[in-house]
């Protein structure tokens, strides 16, 4: 039978209470403490290793290599760019595109292209494109075949050709303007 009054009963239950949270809260802070204080080498190691592996890549991205390297790296997005350009403007204009590879695939082993230009254009009122071929022919009689293999292609409407294109007999420049209708 317990005989404390009602609100020393209370205080009682209360100081229990208080020790129990105190003596949990001890013990959970000293568990805390104690991994914590065993965690501290694996921190400190991975810490250092972690400085040294920054100065590494700082290193290294100091070096010559790795700026060049990194130019390379810019460049090839430029190129990716250019390509996937390149691709975009060829789905656009797919049948100047096919015209196009019917030009080149009459060029023959005796002719070089250095350089064509494609640009869009209305051909007698209807859609079409001008092609600038430049090139070097080894003969004037290959020169002059391939010429007239593109003077007969059925796309062809016009074409320009410099007389200067037939003034050498050997590896002679030259320089067509054809104009295309699809």
């Amino acid at each position: 039978m317990n005989l404390l009054p009602d609100s020393y009963k209370k205080e009682l239950r209360y100081e229990a209470w208080r020790r129990y949270v105190v003596t949990f809260g001890l013990y959970f802070g000293v568990v805390a403490l104690a991994g914590d204080l065993l965690l501290l080498p694996s921190f400190f190691a991975l810490t250092f290793r972690f400085d040294a592996k920054q100065d590494y890549l700082s290193s290294i991205q100091k070096s010559q290599e790795f700026k060049e390297l990194d130019e390379t790296g810019k460049r090839l997005g430029k190129v990716n760019t250019l390509l996937r350009n390149v691709a975009g403007y060829g789905k656009d204009t797919l049948p100047v595109m096919r015209s196009l590879e019917e030009i080149i695939n009459k060029v023959g082993s005796d002719i070089h292209l250095t350089s064509i230009e494609l640009d869009r254009a209305q051909v007698d009122g209807k859609p079409g494109g001008v092609i600038k071929l430049s090139g070097i022919a080894n003969t004037r009689s290959s020169f002059l075949s391939f010429f007239d293999a593109l003077k007969a292609h059925p796309k062809v409407k016009s074409y320009d050709s410099p007389v200067t294109n037939i003034l050498k007999e050997q590896n002679a420049d030259f320089n067509l303007t054809l104009r295309i209708q699809l």
